[in-house]
């Protein structure tokens, strides 16, 4: 009788047959017969025979670095990807809706039969664009189609956030990039600076943020808006520094930390020159400044529990705005000057969005439906951007209307690996703190 084995993984199996018996076991498939012991004689590595997108290219930006870092894999003819596939990989564009022209690292060797490929740009907006990796002696694939939005200007509705992934595109280290979202075109574009928790310069310049760079201590740093010209703000072994605020008039940056060892709520100048203590802060207090730039609103557990405090922008006159048994935490200016939108735990829930007057009054909770935390106010006062978390979307970015209707997903979850529904290895990108371009 004749004996079948066919594999989809490379394994030695001891085993002692005395009638045919079939077991599947996922993707390993075994067919055999007659009545033997010891190791099967495992096949030949089949040979390569095309190449195949792994990571898809999301929505983009025109003129800016596509969001995520694409992969691509060689399989062979049973669709395993042959980890012994170490040929140089090139990508073009397939469908050209827009005319566009593809640049940045076109071309990439395979490592473990995979090769990465970011920071690639195309010029011109089209509906349906797809790229197509190819190989010597090797089938081409086809990524699948996406859009291409029309260039960032000065109307469109951009905001910063934090993107949490692997630094190596697999389930190595991981790194924090800024990245872009436009909130109508829900295009997505990633900017070559690593930070967490942006805000924008008054004239949409500059963004601040902080970032631990080579050393250990967290940082203040600032960066051109296209993510060039990097400059530190805060240098010492010592700081733990967070959560930069740009003021109103665009002079100061409100930030949060440990400095020389003391908590607390600190304000300097842009330049990083004449830096003060307002306050001491149990916590990381997540500073905001009112619209015309006399208070600055921030969160800390002084009292005992995590509550919204205000303070003159001089210092003085600490008032306390909210007092609850939850925490409360993150809290925003409206642009108007007339509302605060923060984060709570009140009522019950892990987190949602509250707003309340400026004076601690009208205290209501907008029913995002979701964990959520970090609100930002769009410029015109008519939408609030925020961190959320469900099942289906962990830790993205979402927007909503004012009043909480109208919640819409704007970052599309990225996962690699095979254990989040199990076993194995799993990374979720955390994508959080959103900032409303000016």
């Amino acid at each position: 009788m004749k004996c079948l084995h066919t594999y989809a993984a490379a394994a030695a199996i001891v085993r002692r047959f005395s009638t045919i018996i079939g077991i599947a076991l996922g993707a390993l498939t075994v067919v055999a017969c007659g009545d033997r012991e010891g190791p099967t004689q495992l096949p030949e590595p089949r040979p390569v025979m095309a190449l195949e997108f792994g990571e898809q290219p999301t929505s983009a930006i025109a003129g800016l670095a596509l969001w995520n870092q694409l992969t691509v894999h060689a399989r062979d003819t049973l669709g395993n990807v042959v980890s012994q596939f170490t040929g140089m990989i090139t990508l073009t564009i397939g469908t050209n809706p827009g005319g566009g022209a593809l640049s940045g690292p076109m071309t990439a060797t395979a490592h473990q039969g995979a090769a990465s490929f970011q920071n690639l740009r195309i010029d011109r907006a089209g509906h349906g664009y797809t790229l197509v990796a190819s190989a010597s002696g090797l089938s081409s694939g086809t990524s699948a189609a996406f859009d291409v939005g029309p260039p960032v200007g000065p109307t469109t509705n951009l905001i910063t956030f934090s993107s949490t992934r692997p630094s190596d595109g697999g389930l190595g280290s991981l790194r924090s990039w800024i990245s872009l979202v436009d909130v109508d075109g829900h295009g997505l574009a990633s900017l070559p600076v690593s930070g967490l928790a942006t805000s924008w310069s008054p004239d949409a310049r500059k963004i601040a943020f902080y970032w631990h760079g080579d050393g250990s201590s967290w940082e203040i740093h600032v960066a051109n808006a296209d993510g060039s010209g990097v400059t530190r703000l805060t240098n010492d072994p010592a700081d733990q520094l967070f959560h930069p605020a740009w003021s109103p008039d665009g002079t100061r940056i409100a930030f949060s930390g440990s400095r020389a060892g003391t908590n607390g709520v600190y304000v300097m100048n842009a330049d990083g020159t004449g830096i003060n203590m307002l306050t001491t802060a149990t916590a990381v207090a997540f500073p905001a400044w009112s619209p015309d730039g006399s208070k600055i609103a921030f969160g800390d557990g002084r009292d005992g529990n995590e509550e919204i405090y205000v303070i003159n922008a001089d210092g003085s006159g600490i008032t306390r705005l909210t007092n609850d048994p939850a925490f409360d935490r993150d809290p925003a200016w409206s642009p108007d000057g007339g509302r605060i939108a923060f984060a709570s735990g009140r009522g019950g829930v892990l987190l949602d969005i509250y707003v309340m007057n400026a004076d601690g009054s009208g205290v209501t909770r907008l029913n995002t439906g979701l964990a959520a935390y970090a609100p930002a106010w769009s410029p015109d006062g008519t939408r609030i951007a925020f961190h959320g978390a469900s099942d289906y979307a962990p830790d993205q970015v979402f927007v909503m209307n004012a009043d909480g209707s109208g919640v819409t997903l704007l970052t599309p979850p990225v996962i690699y690996g095979d254990g989040c529904q199990g076993s194995g290895s799993c990374v979720q990108w955390v994508n959080s703190h959103p900032a409303w371009r000016p």
